[in-house]
Protein backbone atom coordinates (compact mmCIF):
# COMPACT_ATOMS: atom_id res chain seq x y z
CA UNK A 1 0.00 0.00 0.00
CA UNK A 2 1.46 3.40 -0.59
CA UNK A 3 1.99 5.95 1.90
CA UNK A 4 -0.54 8.70 0.65
CA UNK A 5 -3.46 5.61 1.09
CA UNK A 6 -2.51 4.79 4.60
CA UNK A 7 -1.94 8.56 5.54
CA UNK A 8 -5.28 9.44 4.24
CA UNK A 9 -6.90 6.01 5.41
CA UNK A 10 -5.72 7.11 8.91
CA UNK A 11 -6.32 11.02 8.80
CA UNK A 12 -9.84 10.78 7.59
CA UNK A 13 -10.61 8.00 10.44
CA UNK A 14 -9.34 10.65 12.93
CA UNK A 15 -11.54 13.16 11.80
CA UNK A 16 -14.92 10.39 12.30
CA UNK A 17 -13.75 9.94 15.32
CA UNK A 18 -13.47 13.34 16.31
CA UNK A 19 -16.99 13.88 14.88
CA UNK A 20 -18.39 10.67 16.53
CA UNK A 21 -17.35 11.57 19.68
CA UNK A 22 -19.82 15.01 19.74
CA UNK A 23 -22.26 13.45 18.23
CA UNK A 24 -22.51 10.65 21.05
CA UNK A 25 -22.14 13.79 23.48
CA UNK A 26 -25.40 15.03 21.97
CA UNK A 27 -27.70 11.76 21.96
CA UNK A 28 -26.14 11.29 25.79
CA UNK A 29 -27.02 14.57 26.88
CA UNK A 30 -31.03 14.82 25.74
CA UNK A 31 -31.38 10.84 27.07
CA UNK A 32 -33.20 12.08 29.61
CA UNK A 33 -35.48 14.40 27.86
CA UNK A 34 -38.39 12.83 25.75
CA UNK A 35 -36.59 12.53 22.59
CA UNK A 36 -38.28 9.11 20.98
CA UNK A 37 -41.69 11.00 22.56
CA UNK A 38 -40.98 13.82 20.46
CA UNK A 39 -39.50 11.83 17.26
CA UNK A 40 -43.28 10.33 17.21
CA UNK A 41 -45.16 12.86 17.75
CA UNK A 42 -47.53 14.29 15.02
CA UNK A 43 -47.86 17.61 16.09
CA UNK A 44 -45.27 20.55 15.81
CA UNK A 45 -44.19 21.03 19.01
CA UNK A 46 -41.19 22.17 20.98
CA UNK A 47 -40.05 19.10 21.91
CA UNK A 48 -40.81 17.25 18.62
CA UNK A 49 -38.47 20.24 16.92
CA UNK A 50 -35.78 19.70 19.35
CA UNK A 51 -35.64 15.78 18.78
CA UNK A 52 -35.66 16.21 15.29
CA UNK A 53 -32.96 18.54 15.57
CA UNK A 54 -30.71 16.34 17.60
CA UNK A 55 -31.33 13.07 14.72
CA UNK A 56 -30.59 15.50 11.96
CA UNK A 57 -27.51 17.23 13.50
CA UNK A 58 -26.32 13.82 14.89
CA UNK A 59 -26.80 12.15 11.41
CA UNK A 60 -24.78 14.81 9.92
CA UNK A 61 -21.77 15.10 12.06
CA UNK A 62 -21.39 11.52 11.39
CA UNK A 63 -22.58 11.14 7.84
CA UNK A 64 -20.63 13.71 6.03
CA UNK A 65 -16.81 12.96 7.30
CA UNK A 66 -18.04 8.86 6.42
CA UNK A 67 -18.68 9.57 3.01
CA UNK A 68 -16.23 12.02 2.18
CA UNK A 69 -13.62 8.86 3.94
CA UNK A 70 -15.37 6.70 1.41
CA UNK A 71 -15.07 8.87 -1.49
CA UNK A 72 -11.19 9.81 -1.07
CA UNK A 73 -10.55 6.20 -0.68
CA UNK A 74 -12.29 5.04 -4.09
CA UNK A 75 -10.30 8.34 -5.71
CA UNK A 76 -7.09 6.55 -4.12
CA UNK A 77 -7.60 3.20 -4.99
CA UNK A 78 -8.46 4.54 -9.02
CA UNK A 79 -5.08 6.56 -9.23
Amino acid sequence: MSRRLLRTRYGMLSILGASVWPALMIVLSVQGGSVLGGLTERALTLESTLAWSVVVATTLMVCIPGITLIRRMIQLARS
